[in-house]
């Protein structure tokens, strides 16, 4: 029904607001039109912040270069298969945000290949959970210790249908 839909992604929109707000920084896979990096920002202008996008639409780098002259703010363009694997992980994020393909092996590498990028207390925001591919991947990476889903109260944050936040079992 529409009205549950809106309610879901104020509850989308208000967790990115909360988790980042006091985060030193954010890790994203998908940058695509920029719309969950300006709530991250808005959060919190001081965000430094990392994004990975493979950029086949034409606006992901005019907004890409939007975001670079206004904040912290680092773009690597690619297929994230390749790019998050082989890139740099002397940095760990406090905010992993994976917004990026939906088919199984590019969901599994995004999961796997961002672990190297947590701390003890990242929170990673998986989006499009209500994708039966994505629930069903992270559910398995669940069950087998490799993440954990959040107790969202303890953080004061809601469960959402268009997303789940978990930790990384280190």
């Amino acid at each position: 029904e529409p009205g549950k839909r809106y309610d879901n992604k104020l509850i989308l929109r208000t967790n990115f607001y909360n988790i980042v707000k006091d985060a030193k920084n954010i890790l994203e896979i998908g940058l695509n039109g920029g719309h969950s990096m300006a709530i991250f920002l808005l959060s919190n202008p001081k965000l430094q912040v990392l994004s990975f996008d493979i950029a086949m639409h034409p606006y992901v780098e005019p907004v890409a270069q939007y975001y670079r002259n206004k904040y912290d703010f680092e773009f690597v363009k690619g297929d994230s298969l390749k790019t998050v694997k082989t890139h740099r992980d002397d940095v760990k994020y406090d905010v992993i945000h994976i917004d990026g393909g939906h088919h199984a092996e590019c969901v599994k590498s995004d999961l796997i290949n961002c672990k190297k990028f947590a701390h003890k207390d990242t929170f990673m925001i998986f989006d499009d959970t209500n994708a039966p591919v994505i629930a069903n991947i992270l559910q398995e990476y669940c069950n087998n210790g490799f993440i954990k889903e959040i107790d969202y109260l303890k953080y004061g944050l809601k469960e959402c249908f268009f997303h789940k936040i978990f930790k990384y079992i280190l």
